[in-house]
């Protein structure tokens, strides 16, 4: 599991247009927070607009100056993903379905035809018609 997650983290793709792209987003987003959050606290800092000027300027004409930037911060979104994927999946496993579980097993439900489990049957299959399973059916499905 980790190791997929080195070799993905490997395998980041560094060129110009990728940096470049990564640049613009970047700078996009970090303007938008800095204009909302200087414009909550009630102050506003011309330092860090000029500051995210020369970094998208450097990205557009010479990209590879940021490559360690972008290589960074690409590998840690891609460990942040990686781990909150997993998170996520458990959560909804806890809180999701393990109430569910419980609260059938509570109400005695077993969720096969009509909570009730027939013991002399071989197997739940729900037969179909024989028109259903003329084999030629499925050679022109539409």
């Amino acid at each position: 599991m980790i190791n997929e997650l080195f070799a993905e983290i490997k395998d980041i793709e560094i060129s110009k247009s990728k940096i470049r792209t990564f640049i613009s987003a970047f700078t996009i987003f970090a303007l938008f927070v800095v204009v909302l959050v200087f414009k909550i606290s009630g102050g506003f800092r011309d330092t860090t607009i000029v500051l995210l000027a020369i970094i998208f300027m450097v990205g557009m004409w010479r990209p590879m100056l940021l490559r360690s930037f972008y290589k960074i911060t690409m590998a840690g979104s891609i460990s942040f993903g990686f781990f909150m994927f997993k998170s996520l999946l458990i959560m909804i496993y806890y809180l999701i379905l393990t109430p569910i579980a419980v609260i059938m097993r509570l109400t005695g439900t077993k969720g096969l035809e009509n909570g009730t489990i027939n013991k002399n049957k071989i197997s739940y299959w729900v037969t179909v018609d024989d028109c259903d399973n003329d084999p030629r059916r499925v050679e022109h499905p539409y």
